[in-house]
């Protein structure tokens, strides 16, 4: 399987206007973590994508994110299991879930429904298919159809393109649907602005007479994949005669079903006509087992006297295979009109010219080629262009990200990310069990390792009467001021805020030195029903304030982390916007745990190590850009060493064994007595007071 990180959706204002409350976002994120969701191309059902899993809330000063992982699928076997998978989730949730409101529908369906032809069919409701079900139930319905078509005036609106009549829900033409498939939502953006039409101009649809619904049990999907909405100006003489074809430069037939568009003008029994039809190649319809191509087109005719449109319809003209071989040897002027067609709307009347663009645009949901025909253009989409360019990084900044892959100052705020797994069992006795969260890279493969200080929070923690378990692996130190401890796994949430209070009194102690560190590290607490791992950044004097703050204690229950987050998202408004800086995918490690990676110096450009009685000397080669940036940045390089064996300063034990703990306790230090050199590392915060210039040699303490 592959597997891609991404972003599910944040707090912010999006560009439909919506936003969603940091509860919210958790809510949707608990209903989900342990299943997952389906994923499909650009919310088209037809097009199975992978398995998609929320993998936790990440906040930062005014942002917070729903964070995502996408499963793909690499070989046929594992592509169909997910396909399975996903479409049986669908139905559950549709059909499953819902038996008794199908069941209440089919009864009050009675002898009308068909005994085998009939299907429960999900289109926003409750509902079944069967063809024709809709005139037997009410059959009266043909005496407003005009031409096939409904006027809206007849029909009470419930949502856009779900409407009820006579007590039953209607829906509009299946081939309103994304690919003209029932698996897929109606085209709402559409109906929305059909809805707004003035009933002057006598909206009319198609209704779609093999479905009807159980009224009450209507929803809408909504689908945040943001739809181009230009804007256009008033003058239809800017659009030049004639025949233009829009080819779909990036036609795939995987994300976009449009191979192109044709636009048409032309005069037709003297009066100015436009056409519009989108050409697919990728079979849509299929009618008694012969697949059909089927085309979306757009008909309209200019009123001379006012030249406004007065009349505008749009259609599917269907294709068999040979006919739509021929139609892709002919332009849209001189293709003919030997296909199948279905009428689906019509308004008539004078029509103002954004409307009239408007329309036909919406209608061609997801085909940008229309609007761009037209001259449209959204400011929404430009502001958000700006605003990325804008914060775009430069060349320095992309440079240093190569040495230093995330960086934090004193006032940019601690991130917190939050996140659900399954529950912890703990061994007998043990309160606390200590997870390591890093590896290093040995010649017999990946070594698990915990910070060296890890040691020191354990012995804290057991002066507080709580039992930790120490796992058996590799303790890890490096000469800089950058700490990436481990996991804590709590057994409940007061020994988790015990380990908060822990963090608070060597923070203070760290601030009170003088230093510069960074901080990382990660709790995790077991709940009723499931775990929580909450995991922390930051820059220690912004700890400070966090400690201060009424947030810092971890919820007691799942049911206050809602609240929680919310408040501490309204703490770290006190702080400048983060800008995704440095960006979530910098600072998350693999589970999701927080921590600021740590690369080594490539072999490459180190030119010798030189050990002595104190430690080594490093020579490094690099391009002179390289120098420049490392230079420049205040980037020097620290080794980094694995403890074999250390004591205590005041006690002469072993550090590990005893009970003196260096940093809260006067005279304490950590004496090392055997190490293994692991390699050097890049930072921006050694540990060595007066670094020599990089440009001669670089002393490294071991």
């Amino acid at each position: 399987m592959l597997e891609f990180s991404g972003v599910g959706l944040t707090d912010e204002i999006n560009l439909y206007g919506h936003k969603f409350s940091i509860e919210g976002m958790y809510s949707a994120y608990e209903d989900t973590w342990e299943e997952g969701v389906p994923s499909f191309l650009n919310h088209d059902h037809r097009k199975h994508l992978g398995w998609t899993k929320l993998s936790g809330l990440y906040l930062e000063p005014h942002k917070a994110y729903l964070m995502n992982s996408i499963l793909i699928g690499e070989s046929e076997t594992e592509r169909s299991k997910l396909q399975e998978l996903s479409y049986k989730q669908l139905y559950d949730k549709r059909v499953v879930s819902q038996q008794d409101k199908y069941d209440e529908l089919r009864d009050k369906l009675g002898d009308s429904l068909s005994a085998e032809a009939s299907k429960p069919c999900w289109v926003n409701a409750v509902a079944y298919y069967d063809v024709g079900i809709v005139q037997r139930i009410i059959p009266n319905i043909a005496t407003d159809l005009i031409k096939g078509l409904m006027p809206l005036s007849k029909l009470k609106y419930i949502q856009p393109g779900v409407y009820e009549k006579d007590g039953w829900l209607l829906f509009a033409h299946l081939y309103f649907r994304r690919g003209l498939s029932y698996l897929n939502t109606l085209n709402e953006p559409f109906f929305e602005l059909l809805q707004k039409c003035d009933e002057r101009v006598n909206p009319r649809i198609a209704i779609d007479l093999n479905c009807i619904g159980l009224a009450g049990t209507q929803s809408q999907e909504l689908e945040y994949s943001y739809w181009w909405g230009p804007k256009f100006n008033d003058d239809l003489s800017k659009i030049p005669d004639g025949v233009a074809v829009y080819k779909n430069e990036h036609y795939d037939g995987l994300l976009s079903d449009v191979l192109q568009t044709e636009f048409g003008w032309y005069r037709q029994d003297g009066i100015q006509t436009f056409e519009c039809e989108e050409v697919t190649d990728i079979a849509n319809i299929d009618i008694s087992s012969n697949e059909k191509y089927g085309c979306r087109f757009v008909h309209s005719m200019i009123n001379a006297d006012t030249g406004l449109p007065t009349h505008l319809d749009g259609a599917i003209r269907a294709y068999t295979t040979e006919e739509m071989v021929a139609r892709l040897d002919q332009d849209i002027k001189h293709s003919g009109r030997h296909t199948g067609y279905t009428k689906l709307w019509r308004i008539d009347g004078d029509i103002e010219s954004p409307l009239w663009k408007s329309l036909i645009t919406n209608f061609y949901r997801d085909n940008m080629q229309v609007g761009e025909y037209f001259g449209g253009t959204d400011s929404k989409l430009d502001l958000r262009h700006t605003r990325r360019d804008n914060t775009l990084s430069s060349h320095a900044d992309f440079s240093v990200k190569s040495f230093i892959p995330a960086n934090m100052s004193a006032g940019d705020g601690v991130r917190i990310s939050v996140k659900c797994v399954p529950l912890e069992s703990f061994p007998d006795g043990y309160d606390i069990l200590i997870r390591p969260a890093q590896i290093y890279m040995a010649k017999d493969g990946a070594k698990k390792f915990i910070e060296g200080d890890t040691v020191s929070i354990a012995k804290y923690l057991k002066q507080l009467g709580l039992n930790v378990r120490i796992p058996f692996c590799a303790r890890v130190a490096t000469e800089d001021m950058v700490y990436n401890f481990p996991v804590f796994v709590c057994r409940d949430s007061f020994i988790a805020n015990q380990v908060v209070e822990c963090f608070r009194r060597f923070s203070e102690a760290w601030k009170s030195n003088g230093d510069d560190r960074l901080l990382s590290y990660s709790i995790q607490v077991n709940y009723d029903n499931y775990c929580v791992q909450y995991s922390f950044a930051g820059h220690i004097d912004d700890f400070c304030d966090y400690y201060l703050s009424s947030q810092k204690n971890i919820p007691s229950s799942d049911s206050d982390i809602p609240s929680w987050l919310n408040s501490l998202s309204e703490f770290l408004k006190s702080y400048h916007p983060a800008n995704n800086s440095p960006s979530h995918a910098d600072l998350r490690g693999k589970n999701g745990v927080l921590l600021f990676p740590k690369l080594l110096v490539n072999k490459k450009y180190i030119d010798k190590l030189e050990p002595d009685d104190v430690g080594v000397w490093a020579w490094l080669k690099l391009e002179k850009d390289q120098y420049e940036v490392v230079r420049d940045n205040g980037i020097w390089i620290c080794a980094m060493f694995e403890i074999k064996q250390s004591k205590c300063s005041v006690c002469g034990k072993s550090y590990e064994k005893c009970d003196c703990i260096k940093l809260l306790e006067a005279n304490v230090t950590e004496e090392i007595v055997d190490a293994n050199f692991l390699g050097v590392i890049w930072t921006n915060r050694s540990a060595i007071c007066c670094p020599p210039d990089i440009n001669e040699k670089q002393r490294i303490e071991v």
